[in-house]
């Protein structure tokens, strides 16, 4: 639909009609608006963003490290699939809750994005329940990007008079918020149906609830909006890699015992209480039915049939992004707010979900509600002093205010950070037993205890598929596990089958590392992975966001010297300079097919030609090989490298 720029009142009210079988969003539409204000649906998309589109010639992505040509195309209210589990979708929501104050920081975003988060907060809320959306403009370039957005209704815009960081300019939004109930949100979202609903229901029923909604992907390429795993809970990351910020917000599955199913199905896979991953069925396996593929869509079909059974319940997570959430204000103000020391941005969902738990409160995940959120390959802001300084900073802050004596464990992973200086703490210690919060080892025990019970588990149970836990988790070998002598009695003397057996005769669908690879998993360079494009054999290869998901992302170095996909494996077709490669059908004995790790296993390098792996043509139609350099576009880690 072309909207016009001159719509008047009654075009505006069938508009408002079409979009929402509220009763009470129709009441709405009818009340008097207050001086210089106007209903989302009258606001000039056209004129507020064509000011600002990309002009011929100029990099899309060079403003907000998104593509802003296609974010521009979009519609400020345009539709996005409803990726909410059935139960979701039936469930009637109470209306009687508290009203909240939304409150949306930014930094020059792109107007488009902007404006779409706000008119997806309007229309997809209950009028009642969104009292105001505080704009926080955190010293734009532009004052009008916040400014002109003024005048829609519900909204309200303060500008900072210098760049303050996202926490600091979110502590004034929710300094100056009149509701009860904070919601935090970026500024390139999109809300889904009925997003607001679950998540005030469980801030009503307890206010020391922090809680989050799932977060769905929207692409940054081509803002195709793509539902995320229900089945997630968040984690701290750790990495040395300057490319994974330190440390940042992870996922981990949830235990399918975790849910509660309402199955009678006599499935092993439904019903044993073992962690499990979801495998994606792209389009392209079902098209060719490989023996691989097969059982990738069996596990599919299982997990597909366990979740329809399944009731969807709010679960209860170690961590959360931290963009996205929901709080009271109360609580916010009682619990310390943010660490005003923070700087622009990083470190603080660590920080805020370590204080939250140790002191009093609780953190949840609310699988029913939904929001699309735009993830970034790099951060389109300037650091000062340089992004990994800031973010050492942050995390090193909050390492050290609530970590206790574990935080040994951060600076084992991160220990870089030692050398970051982290200013005065002393008033966050002081709020620290001023509330009479848990130390952290309570955190680990009670809230996080994977963190150190899996590693009891993989010595235990994994015989020498251990070595495969310890790649994906090399910080697990500094975490205690304590005393195992009495489980390996157990299983010696109930005479407890090899963990080789599990794997192939209990969960044959796990993708491990088969005994011939040395390297394997995602093989990534910065926020990028290897990936396969959905093309099968003479397809070429290219680059694309990692999403740890496997399929089209899953790699492996064999002992032979392949780098394999299923059974097709990484060729070189012509051994000169600037060749592209393909994927074709794994031969032993073709030189064309055979790889290699130089320079501590940071570069693929091919046997034949000497050239090494390199993705500076990636947009320009795949990968290619190039003479051997220290560029970073020839930097390639695996996931799991069992030759260290």
């Amino acid at each position: 639909m072309n909207r016009k720029d001159d719509w008047n009142g009654i075009e505006s009210l069938k508009r408002k009609e079409t979009h929402s079988s509220n009763a009470e969003d129709k009441t709405h539409s009818l009340e008097t608006l207050p001086p210089g204000k106007m209903r989302w649906q009258d606001f000039n998309q056209e004129l507020y963003v064509g000011a600002t589109v990309v002009r011929p010639g100029q990099d899309p992505y060079a403003r907000n490290k998104f593509n802003q040509v296609e974010s521009d195309k979009l519609q400020m209210d345009r539709g996005v699939p409803d990726t909410r589990h059935d139960h979701c979708r039936h469930k009637l929501w109470q209306t009687d809750l508290p009203a909240t104050s939304v409150v949306i920081t930014f930094h020059n975003e792109a107007r488009s994005a902007l404006l779409r988060t706000i008119v997806s907060v309007l229309k997809k809320s209950p009028a009642h329940l969104i009292k105001e959306i505080i704009l926080v403009d955190d010293y734009s370039d532009n004052a009008e990007d916040g400014a002109l957005l003024a005048k829609i209704e519900k909204v309200r815009i303060l500008r900072n008079d210098r760049r303050e960081g996202l926490m600091r300019s979110r502590v004034r939004g929710a300094d100056a918020a009149v509701a009860k109930v904070l919601t935090f949100l970026d500024s390139h979202c999109e809300c889904n149906e009925h997003w607001l609903e679950p998540l005030l229901e469980r801030v009503a029923e307890d206010k020391t609830r922090v809680v989050s909604p799932i977060i769905d992907v929207i692409n940054m390429d081509n803002f195709q909006y793509v539902g995320a795993s229900a089945d997630l809970k968040g984690a701290a990351v750790l990495s040395s890699a300057p490319q994974d910020h330190d440390t940042r917000f992870g996922c981990d599955l949830l235990a399918v015992s975790s849910t509660v199913s309402c199955c009678s199905s006599t499935d092993p896979v439904l019903k044993s209480p073992h962690w499990y991953r979801t495998v994606p069925v792209p389009t392209v396996y079902r098209s060719k039915r490989s023996a691989d593929s097969e059982q990738m869509e069996k596990l599919s079909t299982k997990l597909s049939r366990f979740r329809q059974c399944t009731v969807p319940v709010p679960t209860r997570t170690p961590m959360i992004a931290g963009g996205l959430f929901v709080m009271d204000k109360d609580y916010f103000e009682e619990r310390g707010k943010y660490d005003m020391m923070m700087d622009v941005w990083g470190g603080e969902n660590l920080e805020i979900s370590f204080r939250v738990w140790q002191c009093g409160g609780s953190l949840e995940i609310i699988p029913c509600s939904r929001v699309g959120h735009v993830f970034r390959k790099q951060h389109p802001y300037t650091f000062p002093g340089g992004s990994g300084t800031v973010f050492a900073r942050n995390t090193r802050r909050a390492a050290e205010v609530w970590m206790d004596e574990f935080k040994n464990f951060y600076y084992a992973a991160v220990p870089s950070a030692r050398n970051v200086p982290y200013g005065n703490i002393q008033s966050r210690l002081e709020m620290k037993k001023r509330l009479g919060c848990k130390p952290f080892k309570w955190y680990l025990e009670n809230v996080y205890p994977e963190l150190r019970n899996t590693r009891r588990a993989a010595e235990v149970w994994m015989d020498e598929f251990k070595n495969f836990y310890y790649a994906a988790v090399p910080s697990a070998r500094n975490v205690p596990y304590g005393n195992i002598q009495s489980r390996l009695e157990m299983k010696k003397r109930l005479g407890c089958k090899p963990f080789k057996w599990y794997l192939e005769n209990v969960y044959p669908e796990l993708r491990v590392p088969d005994q011939r690879d040395i390297a394997f998993g995602a093989l990534q360079q910065g926020s990028n992975c290897l990936d396969t494009m959905g093309h099968f054999a003479d397809g070429v290869v290219g680059v694309y966001e990692c999403h740890n998901a496997g399929g089209n992302q899953e790699w492996a170095l064999t002992k032979d010297k392949s780098v394999k996909h299923m059974d097709l494996c990484l060729t070189v077709v012509d051994r000169a300079s600037g060749s592209r490669l393909k994927l074709q059908g794994c031969r032993e004995n073709d030189s064309r097919q055979k790889w290699e790790q130089i320079e501590n296993n940071s570069k693929l390098r091919h046997v034949g030609s000497n050239l090494c792996l390199d993705s500076r043509n990636a947009r320009n139609g795949g990968l290619t090989v190039e003479i051997c350099s220290p560029s970073l576009t020839q930097q390639w880690k695996f996931t799991l490298n069992l030759q260290q």
